[in-house]
């Protein structure tokens, strides 16, 4: 839950107690599953025992959609293995948060940090 004011807040002020307890659960739900390539919004909605409408009303009262905030979750979790060193490869990051391409991982990574993942891997190596 170190983050969890990271995905949730986004300087919307304070969290109402439901949307603590739903961010709560996105977090717990994404730890379990991010490292899944089928892992999708559909999926969230169902393991939050929501429909996909109701999900995406969710989310956006915390600060988020869906398919974006699955995908900046995956970055975070890709740049803390790199951070500590437990990846040596690209391909082996992409599989463990969740891509299975490392070609798209590579992009969405860069489009995040700026720096391509196999920048970073050399740099901690």
């Amino acid at each position: 839950m170190e983050r969890l004011s990271f995905f949730c807040d986004e300087g919307k002020g304070i969290l109402t107690p439901h949307q603590i307890e739903f961010c709560r659960k996105l977090h717990l739900i994404m730890n379990s599953f991010h490292s899944d390539a089928d892992f999708n919004a559909g999926k969230l909605a169902e393991y939050l025992e929501l429909s996909r409408r109701q999900l995406y009303r969710e989310m956006e009262r915390i600060g988020h959609t869906p398919a974006p905030y699955i995908r900046e979750f995956r970055m975070v979790k890709a740049k803390e293995h790199i951070d500590s060193s437990s990846v040596r490869r690209v391909k082996e990051l992409a599989y463990r948060v969740g891509y299975k391409s490392a070609e798209t991982f590579s992009d969405h990574f860069y489009q995040h940090y700026q720096i391509r993942p196999s920048e970073l891997l050399r740099e901690v190596a």
